[in-house]
């Protein structure tokens, strides 16, 4: 069934909702959970290059919505709904077990989590006061930037991780290669 170019044109301009009205709701989940996951790491954390991401989703969201409009019947059913970050692909096939062994650095997470939103909320507004007060500018500076802080030693720290791992992997694929005999030994 065709839907109506009016409000595909005014869907498109929320990224994801076009996709819905559509009728592709897991595409558009996936379309808006990335848009707003970028506006709250963005503020949050106070990373403000994130903010250059937002008009690509935007772009690309909103010309995906008329790709889908377009659509013949048979384009549309072979275009099947999904989510744009499949977590099978993305964690492979164990992904459940995946997310079982690293439950403890999640939980770990979701404390400092807490902990940050208690600083923020009740400890940071009395120490901004008193370097105010006592007129320590920079100390105010480094505090502010302390999410942030966090944010870049972790992400420095995963891709450390991830280097070594993949180091690792080359290195037994490099030891473990296949023997193949040369036209030399063949004849022999």
């Amino acid at each position: 069934m065709k839907k109506n170019s009016f409000l595909t044109f005014i869907f498109a301009f929320i990224p994801g909702a076009g996709q819905m009205y559509h009728e592709y709701m897991k595409r558009g989940i996936s379309f808006m959970s990335i848009f707003l996951f970028n506006i709250f790491i963005a503020v949050f954390l106070d990373i403000e290059i994130l903010t250059i991401f937002l008009p690509i989703i935007f772009a690309v969201s909103f010309f995906d919505t008329f790709h889908i409009h377009n659509q013949t019947y048979e384009e549309r059913q072979a275009n099947a709904d999904k989510y744009i970050i499949n977590i099978e692909k993305l964690f492979g096939d164990e992904y459940k077990t995946f997310f079982k062994i690293k439950q403890r650095t999640f939980g770990i997470a979701l404390i400092w989590f807490g902990i940050f939103l208690i600083f923020n909320s009740s400890i940071f507004p009395i120490i901004s006061r008193l370097v105010y007060e006592l007129d320590l500018w920079w100390l105010n500076n480094i505090i502010r930037n302390i999410p942030t802080l966090i944010v870049a030693i972790l992400v420095i720290f995963t891709g450390t991780k991830m280097l070594k791992s993949t180091s690792k992997k080359v290195k037994a694929e490099e030891k473990w290669k296949e023997f193949k005999p040369t036209e030399s030994n063949s004849d022999k």
